[in-house]
């Protein structure tokens, strides 16, 4: 977040307010008041479009502000949250409980595990969890 705020709009990315990583606090600004839980709406059933474009708009506005900055690629060099955020829970996970699909999805988390990326500097990264 403490990335991510100043590059996009303010009510998009949370402001950390506060931190204190020794004891891991932090306190960050709040959601605009009578917002929802994008992932509970769509549990529910709840489809909305305009939601969807928007997010796309704001997650395309993060690769291109990040993707091109050698600075970001060491600093977030430990990839160990996001193999546990993301390929753990729910592409380790989707395995575990579609035996039927499992081998469709390993080409993915392969992917997502080993993929290069060259930066406008020249560094060529390659991601190794």
């Amino acid at each position: 977040m403490q990335v991510l705020y100043p590059l996009l709009p303010e009510l998009t990315v949370p402001k950390v307010l506060f931190s204190d990583r020794e004891n891991y606090v932090f306190a960050m600004s709040h959601a605009p008041a009578g917002a929802r839980v994008w992932k509970e709406t769509l549990l529910t059933g709840e489809v909305d479009l305009e939601i969807g474009k928007h997010v796309g708009r704001v997650l395309g506005s993060i690769h291109q502000a990040t993707a091109q900055n050698a600075a970001l690629v060491k600093a977030f060099r430990d990839h160990a949250v996001f193999v546990q955020l993301r390929v753990e829970p729910y592409y380790r996970r989707i395995q575990e409980r579609l035996p039927d699909v499992a081998v469709a999805v390993q080409p993915i988390i392969e992917r997502m595990l080993s993929l290069k990326r060259r930066f406008a500097t020249g560094i060529t990264v390659r991601r190794i969890f």
